[in-house]
């Protein structure tokens, strides 16, 4: 509602120096004193990593479909080269080169955790349910740059025996939760 906006307006005027990555016009973007223009989703890499209502991972994966048809970067890319001017250890904590070796270097720890599979047809789908049913594994790929290739072409890569629910897990804070803070 209106109370949240004027909330939201009043904290954000609080900021000394905003900068925003986006490609449309929002509301960040109108109090930005920096708007770096974010590709359209057509014109960069995509990568998400979700967990589906039963708890299973999947990851899906994306390229471009077109080049850039203005001179913008993905967000990615945008935060990568803004950790490469600052240096020292925030340069050091991103070392990729772009989006895509994001997701590659994110890929090769799927391909290595020698768990899940890359998303086919229905039919070898329910083959790979009644291995898992076992509690046997199937090797697809012979190499990761296979499994890559395969991965970008199919959009996907799941674990149906994988429980992601609880997430605590998953972090090795204190909190069990995502921890953000700077360090000096």
């Amino acid at each position: 509602g209106q109370v949240g906006r004027d909330a939201y307006a009043e904290a954000l005027a609080q900021v000394p120096f905003v900068v925003t990555i986006n490609g449309l016009p929002d509301e960040p973007s109108d109090a930005a004193d920096i708007v770096l223009p974010e590709s359209h989703a057509f014109e960069k890499w995509q990568g998400t990593f979700v967990t589906t209502f039963p708890g299973h991972g999947l990851f899906v994966v994306g390229a471009p479909a077109v080049k850039p048809r203005h001179d913008t970067k993905s967000g990615a890319d945008c935060v990568l080269e803004i950790a490469r001017a600052v240096a020292g250890p925030v340069a050091g904590a991103m070392p990729w080169k772009n989006d895509q070796a994001v997701l590659h270097s994110l890929a090769q720890q799927l391909f290595e955790s020698r768990r899940g599979y890359v998303m086919t047809s229905k039919g070898r789908e329910d083959l790979r349910r009644v291995i898992l049913d076992q509690g046997l594994w199937e090797p697809e790929f012979g190499s990761f740059e296979t499994f890559w290739q395969e991965l970008v072409r199919q959009g996907g890569w799941y674990d149906p025996s994988a429980n992601l629910r609880d997430a605590s897990r998953h972090f090795t804070t204190k909190s069990g939760r995502y921890e953000f803070y700077a360090q000096n």
